[in-house]
């Protein structure tokens, strides 16, 4: 709609755009050497102009690439304009994918924010995100100056269901004996980087029975380095290895170190503390003081017998098993454990114990090594 100027000494006009709208436009895309094509049909847009400078956008396609994916995607967002802002409110995007032979996408997510000109900053007060009617968490608080390519926020989510997330994506968790573990995950933290460099602080997670605190930095992206500084309340080692039914914890868990993900393997080293660890189904202590009561007894042969037979009836309930080949880890036999300390080093696929112990009550165990993954050697 053309509006002259009022200034007479002007021929100037100025024009003002109170709708767009575009229906049912189409877009295709051919790559003639890998005969794929991409083609997007049904293209609705309406960009309808409000008071107070605000613009309402509703859009809407469908694409398909050959046989293998289809879907369509709609938004819809209320846009406020100013001299030194572009501002949006619950900005609703819905995206549906149909991939062949693989689970099906359903992605809604509502955005508010707004882009500040003058210092080319974004500010997301909001972002909350679903995927398949499970509840991917909130961003909060994120700020990207896009000038200086850093960004900072926080993100929270709760009762994430991993398992059905690592579904969606055909990507395979580690086996875990409680059915539930993957189940239900809550995660907090706060985020900051760049396009150098990245950081998670005031990390709180659960995963089972699993709490972690700490932070995690990304000193490069390339090659991709972490530096773990984490605390784990405890950890259920027979949850992921097959103990024959011992059930194994380790408690109060520090973990620190510095790990280079480079074409080898890894580089770095990596230290794991622990104050306390829990074996049920076995005592070893037990084990321990007969041991060492046969090896006082070896100045007189009138103990020497009774000792050694008291270490074969331990030798033996060691090896009670279950007719399914399992030990029960509540036959009322346990082995307490602390001051866990383990450092290991890292040179692509070559890994080095530099420092093991463990104490016991009645024991302790320490020793170093190496083994290397890709030749199958250990020493």
């Amino acid at each position: 709609k053309p509006q002259h100027a009022e200034d007479k000494k002007s021929n100037a006009s100025n024009f003002e755009i109170e709708n767009i709208e575009i229906k049912d436009s189409s877009l295709s895309y051919l790559n003639q050497q890998s005969a794929q094509s991409f083609v997007v049909k049904g293209v609705n847009l309406t960009i309808k102009m409000l008071e107070d400078s605000a613009v309402m956008i509703k859009g809407g396609a469908n694409f398909h690439q050959n046989q293998d994916l289809s879907g369509n995607v709609n938004v819809e967002s209320k846009v406020l304009l100013s001299k030194s802002t572009v501002t949006v409110k619950d900005a609703k995007l819905v995206l549906n994918v149909d991939r062949k032979g693989k689970p099906k996408i359903a992605l809604q997510s509502l955005v508010s924010g707004e882009y500040l000109k003058q210092t080319n900053i974004l500010h997301l007060s909001g972002v909350h995100v679903k995927l398949n009617n499970q509840d991917l968490g909130d961003l909060s608080n994120v700020k990207v100056v896009l000038d200086s390519k850093t960004f900072s926020g926080r993100y929270v989510v709760k009762n994430l269901n991993v398992q059905t997330l690592a579904n969606v994506f055909e990507a395979k968790l580690p086996h875990v004996k409680n059915k539930d573990f993957w189940k239900h995950a809550d995660f907090a933290f706060n985020f900051s980087g760049n396009d150098q460099h990245a950081k998670v602080s005031a990390l709180n997670a659960k995963l089972g029975e699993m709490a972690l605190t700490g932070s995690l930095e990304i000193p490069k992206f390339k090659p991709l380095t972490l530096s773990p500084n984490l605390d784990i309340n405890q950890f259920t080692v027979s949850n992921f290895v097959d103990l024959k039914g011992l059930i194994f914890r380790l408690n109060q868990m520090h973990v620190t170190g510095n790990l280079a993900m480079v074409p080898k393997g890894v580089d770095g080293a990596l230290t794991v503390t622990s104050k306390g660890a829990l074996l049920k189904g076995i005592d070893l202590n037990k084990l321990a003081v007969n041991f060492q009561k046969f090896l006082a007894s070896l100045a007189n042969v009138d103990h020497i017998g009774r000792n050694f037979q008291n270490i074969r009836k331990e030798l033996i309930s060691l090896n009670t098993l279950n007719p399914k080949g399992q030990v029960n880890p509540n036959n009322g036999r346990e082995t307490k454990l602390y001051n866990l300390n383990v450092r290991n080093t890292f040179a692509g696929s070559d890994i080095r114990l530099d420092h093991f112990r463990w104490q016991g009550e009645h024991f302790y165990l320490k020793g170093d090594g190496d083994t290397n993954w890709k030749a199958k050697t250990l020493d």
